[in-house]
């Protein structure tokens, strides 16, 4: 085992202790490894100027948009602050600027197009929910069978944001797509699940289906 596997495996260690979340602590690992890739040296025998360096080359080389290179940036200062102990080489390197965008937001009307313009049942229903229980993205790919709560007309959503538990509708007008949905896909733990179905749906679809 290498120094530098070492490191990533007390970097990948340090973030389950601090409880980030899976995706996370993913792409703060691939971000140090990309970056040891670039120069083949160990993250300590790396720069200030080399790390500005490669951050500009995520830029203009790989063309990678701003939540990605913020990403990055945000890895490599906690790794260096606490793996590294090199708080200070970091210290100066700026995130990316946030690019403003006015977000799309539908009425009413349009949302009841979008929904009924989706043949596709599983898309339909997944709308529905999102739409008529104000869930996120994330929040709708873990939900779980068991969340649906039929006679008190609610909806448990678990470890939403803030990682804490809480209700929200049950909406009569989708009752009629859930039953159908279970009968056809018979999801057993999470409702709305991928290729197996002990695996969530991804995020690219709900994306997807919220935005065809």
């Amino acid at each position: 085992t290498s120094v530098f596997e070492i490191q990533v495996e007390q970097f990948r260690q340090w973030m389950v202790v601090q409880n980030f979340t899976i995706s996370t602590i993913r792409g703060y690992t691939a971000s140090i490894i990309r970056l040891q890739k670039h120069y083949s040296l160990l993250p300590e025998e790396i720069s200030e100027f080399q790390l500005v360096n490669f951050i500009c080359y995520l830029k203009e080389d790989l063309g990678l948009s701003r939540a990605t290179m913020r990403i990055s940036v945000a890895a490599i200062k906690y790794f260096y602050r606490n793996i590294l102990n090199k708080t200070a080489l970091v210290e100066k390197i700026p995130y990316p600027k946030k690019e403003k965008h006015i977000p799309v937001i539908l009425n009413g009307a349009e949302i009841r197009l979008l929904i009924n313009s989706c043949q596709n049942l599983k898309h339909r229903l997944l709308l529905k929910i999102i739409y008529s229980a104000g869930l996120r993205r994330s929040e709708v790919i873990n939900l779980a069978l068991n969340d649906i709560d039929r006679p008190g007309m609610q909806i448990i959503i678990r470890q939403g944001k803030g990682k804490k538990d809480r209700y929200s509708i049950l909406a009569q007008s989708l009752l009629y797509d859930l039953d159908l949905y279970i009968k056809q896909y018979q999801p057993s733990d999470l409702l709305f699940y991928g290729r197996i179905k002990s695996e969530p749906i991804s995020a690219n679809l709900v994306r997807w289906a919220m935005g065809q």
